[in-house]
């Protein structure tokens, strides 16, 4: 979220007072103060900000930062490497961050700041040459201004077997992706436990090198062993980026079962011990019980559901269902997974049981959405068709939730859900459309799903001739939803004829 980041990114930079108080908020109770009862406008409020803004007085109000993130598109990838050949300072440069060529062509609008922004410069360093307790340091702060570069002195250098490193965007409240020198890279991720990254900062360093990755700024494999790296990281935040990431390349080799084996096999052992460190520890409070739940649900994913003998969550889960069969409830925290387990490894007939919880008139509405879920994890098309036609049926599933589900559940499933989605949309959108015309948002939303699932050329070839030809297909209401949807099912296409398959075989092969 773009205004939410600008925020965070605003009460950064204009810190505190000496009492520890937020001049961000301060500001902000002035401005209401202020204006209350009364209209008033951006500038005004910038005005009461720069108030409380000590940055002032070096030539630099908030509304000449702030108008250079509100007023343009995009934000900056920020690149570090060496000055010079001494390897004594480190110079950051800015420059646009475009996701591929075909982004670049379609957001080519001019800007008013040639896409320069003031960043906000924060980090942290670690530094083995000195006493032990005064190593990891955090800086002030620091900016790279539009049309300028910013230089900071830094060594990197090893010192009895420890390397020096250094992390960008402290606290994660920069909004910007960091892209890293290739040595700059190797000495961070050698030595990551040195700068004590706290949950924010890992998802950050997850997100940007996802982001990079994507676009061509870094291999691939960065990504991969990243991934690798954290993937027994009980932080809660951290393996929802990393399951997720695991999960998003899932979707893309989903077509390849023998290399979707293999990706499904490195993560297995991983995602079993990061369920068991989880459980073992005193899950009492909410976000340790949610770290416990998403782990069971993952360690599901990637593992022989037919090993209960030999994997904890496979016997866990075949437990609480057993115990659910005899009568016994199942905790909310896992009713999703132990409801997964049970659709895919059991037959229409298990799927028809779960099925009728959901249409249980006394389930809570957060129940119904965790069934839901669940009913989306059979591997029986069959059941996928049943589950669809049900959606199309406001007897029932209530209208507000069946092109949800179709969409947001049912479609990213699994191959065979993806498969069976985009057949559906094809044949029947004239039908899907009548259905849930009201929905305008939840139908853009199911539109740019369906299609994002493509991953191949001849697929997308069928999309389009259907809604470009057939009339009544391609209404103005959903236009820029199917454009988007296009646009992803391209970049899914191209993710795959490039070199990343056979890059992600190969990863796996040296393990």
């Amino acid at each position: 979220n773009k205004g939410a980041s600008l925020l965070t990114q605003l009460n950064m930079i204009m810190g505190t007072d000496a009492t520890g108080k937020s001049n961000f908020q301060e500001g902000v109770k002035a401005y209401l103060a202020e204006y209350k009862y009364s209209n008033a406008n951006q500038s005004q409020l910038y005005t009461e900000l720069n108030k409380f803004y000590s940055g002032s007085e070096e030539g630099m109000s908030v509304e000449q930062i702030m108008n250079t993130w509100t007023l343009q598109m995009n934000f900056p990838v920020v690149s570090v490497g060496w000055y010079d050949t001494q390897n004594t300072k480190l110079i950051l440069s800015q420059t646009r961050f475009i996701i591929s060529e075909e982004d670049e062509a379609d957001s080519s609008e001019p800007s008013p700041y040639n896409y320069q922004w003031y960043v906000p410069i924060k980090y942290k360093s670690y530094d083995a040459s000195v006493i032990e307790e005064s190593r990891l340091q955090t800086s002030e702060l620091n900016w790279i201004k539009p049309n300028q570069q910013l230089t900071i002195p830094y060594t990197g250098d090893t010192d009895a077997g420890v390397t020096d490193s250094i992390f960008f965007n402290l606290n994660g409240n920069g909004f910007f992706v960091t892209a890293y020198s290739p040595d700059l890279w190797t000495a961070l991720t050698a030595s990551i436990d040195n700068l004590a990254l706290n949950s924010r900062e890992k998802q950050i360093l997850l997100y940007d090198t996802y982001l990079l990755a994507k676009a061509g700024y870094y291999p691939l494999t960065w990504q991969l062993d990243l991934l690798r790296l954290w993937a027994e990281d009980p932080d809660y935040n951290t393996a929802e980026e990393v399951y997720r990431q695991i999960r998003e390349i899932m979707s893309l080799i989903k077509g390849d079962q023998d290399l979707l084996t293999e990706w499904e096999g490195v993560w297995a052992p991983y995602a079993e011990q990061l369920y068991e460190d989880c459980k073992a520890q005193d899950a009492t409070g909410y976000v340790a019980k949610l770290a416990t739940s998403t782990s069971l649900r993952n360690c599901l994913r990637y593992n022989d559901l037919g090993d209960a003998d030999n994997i904890a969550c496979v016997a866990d889960a075949k437990t609480m269902w057993d115990s659910y069969t005899a009568g016994d409830p199942i905790g909310a925290d896992y009713m999703m997974s132990v409801l997964g387990y049970a659709v895919e490894t059991g037959g229409m007939g298990t799927w028809d049981l779960v099925w009728e919880m959901y249409a249980d008139a006394a389930r809570s509405a957060a129940e119904k959405k965790e069934i839901a879920q669940a009913l989306a994890e059979t591997t029986d098309g069959d059941a996928i068709k049943k589950y669809i036609s049900y959606c199309m049926d406001s007897s029932k599933v209530r209208t507000s939730n069946g092109l949800f589900i179709m969409g947001r559940v049912i479609a990213p499933a699994s191959m065979i859900s993806a498969n069976i989605s985009i057949e559906y949309l094809l044949a029947n959108w004239t039908q899907i459309y009548k259905e849930f015309k009201s929905l305008d948002l939840e139908m853009s939303t199911y539109i740019t799903t369906v299609i994002s699932q493509v991953t191949t050329e001849e697929v997308l070839k069928k999309v389009t001739d259907k809604f470009e030809n057939e009339p009544n297909y391609l209404l103005d209401s959903i236009k820029s939803a199917y454009e988007e949807g296009v646009a992803n099912a391209k970049a899914n296409a191209a993710w795959l004829l490039s070199e990343n398959k056979q890059t992600i075989g190969d990863w796996i092969n040296t393990g």
